[in-house]
């Protein structure tokens, strides 16, 4: 019996609507997604907003800092006036919802895509 291994990369690619929720629950947050991204995160995202081509990796590593951006966001509630804070709240909770639906999007079209065999 003769057995043969593969090694690939494999790239995904979405279509818009598949990552509508995630932009709009992203813009109110910039801020925050600023302060604990660094520029090759800043350009993963951009990758995955943008539909262009990207890898397993740098899904998982976006999720992680959006998740990052948000509890940022949560611990320096401090900082703002009291009347803002619940509006800060409000997006930091919608992009972490977003950030997990994104997630649990991303690993079921990945398991769709990937022949098993």
């Amino acid at each position: 019996m003769v057995s043969q291994e593969i090694d690939a990369h494999i790239h995904y690619r979405h279509r818009p609507d598949e990552v509508s929720g995630l932009n709009a629950a992203i813009i109110p947050m910039a801020e925050y997604i600023a302060a604990v991204a660094s520029p090759s995160d800043k350009a993963r995202l951009k990758q995955i907003l943008n539909c262009k081509y990207f890898r397993a990796y740098t899904a998982k590593s976006t999720v992680k800092m959006l998740l990052a951006a948000c509890k940022y966001a949560k611990y320096h509630l401090g900082d703002y006036f009291p009347l803002m804070r619940a509006g800060i709240l409000d997006h930091a909770l919608a992009l972490e919802e977003a950030a997990l639906d994104y997630q649990t999007l991303f690993e079921q079209l990945k398991r769709d895509a990937v022949p098993t065999n």
